[in-house]
């Protein structure tokens, strides 16, 4: 049953029978003249019933949606995006960050790769990232990536009384969508209430835990009296939720330090020792998907910590190690 958050914005609950994560909060934005969906669920009949239900409880049919706002380009919010621009004729509105990423994702395999081959992952986790970057998730990126009805944004932009405001992270081009009447942050994956948002590496020049930190700093910039998250409660408190995140990061950061040793590790090995908030005994019993966005994890705070001079890398066999740089140190954010 879709929630009323003000007299034209509603939350709906998108069924994601595919995903680990259950269900994704989608929002509807009704306006005089079109309607707005934010965030569409995956490419699956489950997806798609549960939108048709949560509209037809509105009194709407999929065919009255106008446009599409896309936050970023994981498969459940961007999934039904190109079959919703073929059934309505929705326009599709994405981040031009977001948008050039998913233009050459096909290439995006081979890179991610390179980045695990050389941090000495199993070939159970190069299996993942296959399933991860290519095959059937790859085709619906690049069909959204062809269409003609698709609205470029950019950061700071406004529609609507929307602001647009990219925070860089959980994605490289992920995009938070700011109500400046109501004072209400549409914050997709960037802040979760009950869970904290993977934070991987997905370009090996890049630096996504810095990005991340960076962003929660800007959305903590604004009023904001409750985020509508993609997954999960509506945050009431985003500045006290804002500061517990940034406190996981750093106690994150200080374990990966304490776990090294004084002997260089390989990305994957310091992922194994890691205590992920998760339900295990041993990393063996990590489900490959989950092991593969440890290892992304554990690879954004390595970068974070590299390039903070906190760490070194070395070559071992054609293998990247990581070696502290000096004892003791504690990592403070």
């Amino acid at each position: 049953m879709p929630e009323s958050i003000t007299k034209n914005l509603f939350k709906l609950s998108i069924k994601l029978p595919d995903l680990e994560i259950g269900s994704l909060n989608a929002y509807l934005l009704t306006l005089s003249d079109k309607n707005i969906l934010i965030d569409t669920g995956s490419p699956s009949y489950g997806s798609i019933s549960s939108l048709v239900e949560d509209l037809e409880d509105l009194g709407m049919k999929i065919s009255e949606i106008n446009e599409v706002i896309i936050t970023h380009f994981h498969i459940d919010h961007i999934g039904l995006a190109y079959l919703l621009s073929k059934l309505a004729n929705v326009k599709i509105i994405i981040g031009n960050v977001e948008y050039n990423f998913i233009k050459r994702f096909k290439y995006r395999y081979d890179e991610m790769i390179k980045i695990l081959k050389l941090n000495g992952a199993s070939q159970q986790l190069l299996n993942i990232a296959f399933d991860f970057t290519s095959g059937f998730r790859a085709n619906i990126y690049s069909r959204v990536g062809e269409l003609n009805n698709i609205e470029i944004v950019n950061n700071n932009q406004s529609l609507y009384n929307l602001r647009f405001l990219f925070t860089p992270g959980h994605t490289i081009g992920h995009m938070c969508i700011y109500d400046e009447e109501n004072k209400l942050l549409l914050s997709g994956d960037t802040l979760l209430a009950d869970i904290t948002p993977n934070i991987s590496l997905y370009e090996e020049n890049s630096n996504p835990l810095s990005d991340y930190l960076k962003s929660l700093m800007k959305i903590s910039s604004f009023e904001v009296k409750k985020s509508l998250s993609a997954h999960g409660r509506i945050i009431e408190n985003t500045k006290e939720r804002i500061r517990e995140l940034i406190r996981h990061h750093e106690e994150r950061l200080n374990e990966i330090l304490e776990v090294m040793g004084n002997s260089g590790l390989t990305a994957y090995e310091i992922a194994t020792k890691i205590k992920w908030k998760l339900k295990y005994d041993g990393w063996d019993e990590l489900d490959p998907s989950q092991q593969y966005l440890a290892m992304g994890e554990t690879l954004a705070h390595l970068k974070y910590l590299e390039n903070i001079n906190a760490v070194r890398t070395m070559i071992s066999d054609g293998i990247i190690k990581y070696v502290k740089q000096k004892e003791n140190v504690k990592i403070s954010l």
